[in-house]
């Protein structure tokens, strides 16, 4: 999956093999030129005092076995130019926002092969106030 700034029109797209379509430069004012930050990770919320629900695929991630967690590898971003670029496992800050048994997320780094820069996430949910 990849979002692209289109420097014409200065429309996001969404790709993956093929395009899947756009949003209106409209709606991402702040995002007109560039982005100064990005972020990687799921969300899932509930209302207070209800249980939150699972996320990925509902366990805790791990890196042993990717075939049991959900994950995102082979992770890049596209810079002003057009060019995908590796991101750089030393500017990786990872932030919880809540406990970790209910959900975590892990940085693997640079696995090789096709994955590359790779993290799992994921978690049961439940009562995670």
């Amino acid at each position: 999956m990849c979002f692209v700034l289109d420097q014409e029109t200065g429309n996001w797209w969404l790709t993956t093999d093929k395009v899947i379509g756009y949003w209106p430069k409209e709606i991402f004012t702040h995002l007109a030129n560039n982005a100064s930050i990005i972020r990687y990770g799921g969300v899932a919320g509930a209302k207070p005092q209800t249980p939150t629900p699972p996320m990925g695929n509902g366990y805790l991630p791990q890196l042993q076995d990717y075939s049991k967690t959900a994950f995102m590898s082979n992770m890049k971003y596209v810079d002003k130019k057009g060019q995908t670029v590796s991101i750089n496992p030393g500017r990786i800050q990872t932030k919880y926002d809540t406990t970790l048994n209910c959900y975590n997320i892990l940085f693997a780094g640079n696995i090789g092969g096709d994955w590359e820069i790779t993290m799992a996430y994921g978690g049961p949910g439940g009562m995670c106030s």
